[in-house]
């Protein structure tokens, strides 16, 4: 009650308002919650349903706070197209780089999110100086940052996933209630450090967590799957372990098995919460779950291991406590694998799934700093589609064919994915007939073939470095071989934080010049650099191993 209180006279009446003269509403309804702070009572998932864009918020390092996955689910279940975060927040200071953000990016790009709100983007004057003002818990991506005239990298990158991340619906298997109670956060914890994983259901499936009002107000049965109203659909409804549940909700939800659902469930409710005809309601919970799991049957709450499936009319109740195992049972197999590794073990890669009318696509990224090539399995049965499957990269905004794909078993493509430290891809299956046109249209994508592998010409010797005046460096420096500025001996350079340029001359035999692509790799950089060449800017190395093509620039001789 108190919930629902704050929730209708705080949110609701806000979006009324402000709605009246054509404002939106943006508000962190969901928490953070307890126990970082006891003072929001509120369903975290019907708060920020409540309002037009439903804001998270994450954290580095500093702090576990890392609060997506609920903002993304509350979205999904109550029609929202943008999942906003409050991004970065930290209280280090000018420590962080491009590669930094990227990690935490992709993490929350996984968890659902596709808006990144800064915080906090500080003023700072220029008779502020250097390295100026600041938020005490901001972060450092604004005009004072050392590598702001390079940012353009990560903002882009950020740009392209989360439009990419807008398109259509986000593809899960599951949708799981998280009961009636107040305050109800998920993870009831905000303090998560990996993406939070629902329990019982391995990550190879995707799924959101819903609200009481969601099942009673939003749900209906189409052809065995949950529907909602916009399109966003599910194979199963999961019920939480706990002993009570308002009677009304039950209610529906036989009523969802009756129309043909699949509801998975292990522990039986014995009453209903609240003291409101708390008795006749216990009473009818009794009589509903004597429907669902059958009279005087009593899951055993230790065994997670066994399914039992009871068809009811048109549906389905499985008492599992397993829930990849139930869904397995059904037919369902994991929404993305890795050939070779043990079922849920994704090892080193994370992913996030959605589909268009037309189209399906999967965001997939590298957790680690080591290099990964791994064969993967999609569920995605592109040949009998007519579907092709493409590599788009959001960190270029080029993209690239992938012929070396294969139909599997279940309904499954295959293919390798090869991913540097800390890389991401999109996995975009779209119609063969459209399969070599633009990409969607603010990509501004290209195409471009299978890179050759030629033997690495190494750019030994000296390197002439040319600092910034004013900074207590030398102007104008040379380098017998590249190191990093705090070995120097000169403490202009040792304490230096800032752009140097570095220039160098090298040759090129005329066979390598006319190969059909070449990159320059940088090897080791902090934290990022912008490369020209005879001329030409060829753009930012910013990601491991800071490597940028060159073809097109580079001439046989000298350069």
């Amino acid at each position: 009650m108190v919930s629902d209180r704050l929730i209708d006279s705080h949110y609701v009446t806000a979006r009324k308002v402000i709605g009246s003269y054509g404002v939106k509403l943006i508000a962190e309804a969901g928490g953070p919650g307890p126990p970082i702070w006891d003072s929001n009572p509120v369903d975290g998932v019907k708060a920020l349903g409540a309002v037009d864009i439903p804001r998270g918020e994450f954290w580095i390092r500093h702090r576990g706070i890392f609060l997506v996955k609920q903002v993304a689910s509350a979205a999904h279940v109550y029609d929202k197209r943008l999942v906003d975060g409050e991004s970065f927040t930290t209280w280090r200071r000018w420590v962080d780089g491009p590669l930094v953000y990227k990690k935490l990016a992709d993490r929350a790009l996984c968890e659902g999110l596709n808006c990144f709100s800064f915080h906090t983007f500080a003023s700072s004057p220029p008779e502020a100086g250097l390295p100026g003002w600041a938020y005490h818990a901001g972060t450092d991506i604004n005009p004072t940052a050392t590598w702001w005239p390079m940012v353009r990298g990560l903002t882009d990158y950020m740009a392209r996933c989360s439009y990419m991340l807008r398109q259509g619906w986000f593809v899960a298997d599951v949708c799981y209630f998280y009961g009636d109670q107040a305050p109800n956060f998920y993870p009831g914890l905000c303090d998560v450090p990996e993406k939070p994983l629902l329990d019982g259901l391995d990550p190879r499936y995707g799924y959101d967590v819903c609200s009481s009002q969601v099942i009673l107000q939003r749900m209906r049965v189409e052809n065995h799957r949950i529907v909602l109203p916009d399109g966003m659909s599910y194979t199963a409804l999961v019920l939480p372990e706990q002993d009570h549940i308002p009677a009304g909700v039950l209610e529906r939800i036989c009523a969802l098995v009756a129309d043909g659902a699949t509801v998975i469930g292990h522990q039986k409710p014995t009453r209903a919460p609240g003291m409101k005809d708390s008795e006749k309601e216990t009473r009818k919970i009794g009589r509903l779950v004597d429907e669902l799991c059958g009279r005087g049957e009593v899951p055993d709450k230790q065994d997670k291991q066994s399914v039992r499936i009871r068809p009811i009319k048109r549906g389905r109740f499985i008492v599992a406590g397993d829930r990849s195992k139930a869904l397995q049972e059904i037919g369902i197999g994991g929404d993305f694998e890795i050939a070779g590794r043990g079922e849920g073990d994704l090892g080193p890669l994370d992913f996030l799934h959605r589909k268009t009318t037309e189209d399906e696509f999967y965001f997939v990224c590298n957790k680690t700093m080591d290099p990964q090539r791994l064969t993967c399995r999609f569920r995605v049965a592109a040949e009998t589609n007519g579907q092709a499957p493409e590599f788009w990269w959001p960190d270029s905004g080029l993209r690239s064919a992938c012929p070396d794909w294969k139909s599997v078993a279940s309904g499954h493509t295959e293919l390798p994915v090869e991913l540097g430290p800390l890389g991401s891809v999109f996995v975009v299956f779209r119609k063969a007939s459209t399969a070599t046109s633009k990409p969607l249209d603010s990509l501004a994508c290209e195409t471009f073939p299978a890179a050759e592998t030629p033997a690495p010409l190494t750019l030994d010797g000296p390197w002439q470095a040319e600092f910034p005046e004013g900074w207590d460096a030398p102007q104008m420096t040379t380098f017998a071989k590249l190191q990093s500025w705090t070995e120097s001996d000169n403490e202009g350079i040792r304490f230096f934080s800032g752009i140097a340029t570095y220039r160098k001359t090298f040759e090129v035999p005329e066979l390598e010049a006319k190969r059909s692509r070449l990159f320059l790799e940088l090897g080791d950089l902090a934290e990022i650099a912008e490369i020209m060449l005879n001329g030409k800017r060829l753009g930012l190395a910013w990601l491991p191993p800071y490597r940028i093509e060159i073809s097109g620039a580079v001439q046989a001789g000298t350069n």
